[in-house]
């Protein structure tokens, strides 16, 4: 059973917590809205592959923020297992953040379509 000071501890405690990830998760974002800067200046096409993963959230926020800071983007979000039409003479790159390559296996060969793991960049 907890006691009053107890549960003011464990109130301190997770207080600390929450900030500290949360300013980890913002340093994160801010990392990928940088990339993203980066890499929509080198290519015509953006696709942005999401899953259901906790970490995709956090990608898929990064990218919501930066399209709505720089309406003059490229990026399209895909849906793992979506499919993916590169138009020719244009220069694409599949953006993806994660540990499991198998959720890229489907676009490897894709010609004119780069791959790039964000957790590399960031």
């Amino acid at each position: 059973m907890l006691t009053p000071v107890g549960i003011m501890e464990k109130a301190k405690k997770t207080s600390k917590y929450i900030k500290i990830h949360y300013k980890a998760i913002s340093e994160t974002k801010e990392k990928i809205k940088q990339a993203l800067e980066e890499i929509n200046k080198n290519y015509d096409i953006i696709y942005v592959l999401g899953d259901e993963s906790e970490t995709n959230q956090v990608l898929n926020a990064s990218v919501d923020e930066y399209i709505a800071n720089d309406k003059d983007n490229n990026i399209k979000k895909v849906n793992i297992y979506d499919k993916i039409e590169v138009e020719d003479n244009t220069s694409n790159v599949l953006l993806y953040l994660s540990e499991d390559e198998k959720m890229i296996k489907e676009y490897k060969n894709i010609k004119e379509l780069d791959i790039i793991n964000l957790l590399e960049r960031i």
